[in-house]
């Protein structure tokens, strides 16, 4: 990885020591540093303090652009510190990835040719997206992107190669997710980074899920701030009840001519309702036989059992073996309600967890950050990319603060955090 932002200046400063009054001393260590070195000075002292001094359980980090940043976050006057924590490496990193709807122009590109991993693996699936990858590469990387972003030509593929990127990112980094839960597509990403599919396999399944669903006609989703108790009375004929996020948080998909009826319906009983950036009827009865057409191709492929945990959001369980392996478990899914609610619920069920949200705009980090078993409890929530995109450099400076967390959590090495091999990628699907 690296620690630096390029682009921005930014810096993580990272350092650990035996307990907590030795952590005190690196700190007012590195501020006198950063104080000597006058206005000018920072990117001389994060260059010279590399890993920085001592070693034990206490770690620390900062992410700045500046001195007085730096200094800022040492003194606790701005949230930019990360620690000082005793790390239990014992609790699960969970690795979060999103679907359709949360796709933004140029997302995750301020990664591209900075962080090795992530690129060679985004570099990966274009090289195997059928027909256009090299156009699809040069609309994500454009300045100002084409109007189709939100088309199943476009989303599907960015969003699947964006959360597998960010993955084989993390593995590169030296942090072995201990479990991982997809929303829609973001389950294909994870079924990937788990070996169910390789990324050629994936790349197939991807493309033949394109062709076949961008065949039916216009649909998409409504997100309603509602239970599906109470959206029961507008779900009728195709439009239905496509995602489960939360008690309180539930998606509508259908045809568009039913979804605006339904929608009209909604905002005159005082619903709030927002139309999600999907042209297709994702997870409706609408593209029921379309998804189905994929059943002899992943019968060809021969799913396999998945080689890292997955909680699955289409049963809200662990994903099992023999679900895992089922051509028609992958082929419908498109057709299916995605119940991330109800598989987050069963995932923190089991105890704490560092949760990550690998995809864009932190849709999945808002979610988890409600959760019951979240607010007041020993699990965190992170993100590898930002909430609000404004520029490439936004991309760098929360992967950066990701990797601080993970450091202060214990879970990212001195050693591995310089690596720029593939070691960590050997029980895993290979790129190449």
């Amino acid at each position: 990885m690296t620690s630096t932002d390029n682009r921005t200046g930014s810096r993580m400063l990272r350092w650990a020591a035996p307990d907590d009054e030795a952590e005190e001393e690196v700190r007012d260590e590195l501020a006198a540093r950063l104080r000597a070195a006058g206005g000018d000075g920072f990117a001389r002292v994060a260059d010279d303090w590399g890993d920085g001094p001592g070693a034990g359980p206490v770690r620390g980090a900062l992410v700045a652009a500046d001195r007085d940043e730096a200094l800022a976050a040492l003194g606790g006057t701005r949230p930019g510190r990360c620690a000082p924590r005793h790390p239990d490496p014992a609790r699960p990193v969970a690795l979060l990835l999103a679907g359709q709807g949360v796709q933004q122009p140029g997302m995750a590109s301020g990664l591209y040719g900075t962080e090795p991993a992530f690129t060679a693996a985004m570099d990966a699936y274009f090289e195997r997206h059928a027909g256009d990858g090299e156009s699809l590469r040069d609309e994500w990387l454009a300045a100002r992107p084409g109007p189709e972003l939100d088309d199943i030509t476009r989303a599907q593929p960015l969003l699947f190669a964006v959360g597998y990127a960010v993955g084989r990112m993390l593995l590169d980094w030296g942090v072995r997710p201990d479990v991982l839960l997809g929303h829609s597509v973001g389950e294909v990403a994870a079924a990937t980074l788990a070996g169910v599919f390789t990324l050629d396999e994936a790349a197939e399944v991807m493309a033949e899920r394109i062709d076949q669903l961008g065949a039916t006609p216009p649909g998409g989703m409504l997100a309603v701030a509602a239970s599906a108790e109470r959206l029961a009375p507008y779900v009728a004929g195709p439009v239905a009840v496509g995602a489960v996020n939360s008690p309180s948080q539930v998606m509508l998909a259908g045809p568009d001519p039913e979804l605006l009826a339904a929608e009209r319906a909604l905002r005159r009983d005082g619903f709030t309702v927002r139309r999600a950036r999907a042209t297709t009827a994702f997870h409706s009865p609408a593209v029921a036989e379309a998804a189905a057409l994929a059943v002899p191709t992943l019968t060809r492929i021969g799913p396999r059992a998945p080689r890292i945990r997955m909680v699955s959001a289409y049963t809200a369980a662990e994903l099992t073996a023999r679900h895992a392996e089922s051509p028609r478990f992958w082929a419908t899914q498109p057709a299916e309600p995605v119940l991330f609610g109800p598989a987050l619920d069963a995932l923190l069920a089991e105890g704490d967890h560092f949760l990550v949200d690998g995809g864009p705009a932190q849709s999945l980090a808002a979610l988890a950050r409600r959760h019951r078993a979240v607010v007041g409890s020993g699990s965190t929530v992170a993100a590898a990319l930002p909430a609000g995109r404004r520029a490439p450099a936004d991309d760098l400076r929360t992967t950066l603060t990701l990797a601080a967390r993970l450091w202060a959590e214990g879970r990212l090495g001195a050693r591995e955090a310089a690596r720029t091999d593939h070691d960590a990628h050997t029980s895993f699907a290979d790129v190449r």
